[in-house]
């Protein structure tokens, strides 16, 4: 109470309390749980695993999976291999037909050059 009336802004000491704190705010928190709004449903997916009876059965089946995703990576890494292939077989090409061009510029101021 002395702090209350030090301070005069009215804070009952019960609010000053950790505990009724903690009190109050898990009837607030009950309280709003149970405005009648729907919680999210469980996941069906967790919990649906069953481990299979005999271990070589899972070893198998998890080889089989890494097998599905080594394939699936070094595909990946060779279509990104093809692409990286593509894009610098078409960077020479282009950088040959500028060549093409260049001389052929020169050859024809060379053949002008001549005449005059």
């Amino acid at each position: 109470m002395a702090i209350t009336r030090s301070l005069n802004i009215g804070i009952t000491p019960s609010l000053l309390h950790p505990h009724s704190q903690s009190q109050s705010l898990r009837r607030l928190s009950s309280s709003a749980r149970n405005d009648g709004s729907d919680l999210k449903k469980p996941c069906e997916f967790l919990g649906s695993w069953t481990p299979p009876n005999d271990p070589r059965v899972a070893q198998a089946n998890l080889e089989g999976q890494l097998r599905k995703e080594y394939a699936y990576e070094v595909e990946m890494l060779r279509v990104e291999k093809q692409r990286k292939d593509d894009a610098c077989r078409e960077a020479v090409r282009i950088a040959s037909e500028e060549r093409k061009k260049a001389k052929a510029v020169a050859a024809q101021k060379g053949a002008l050059d001549i005449m005059h």
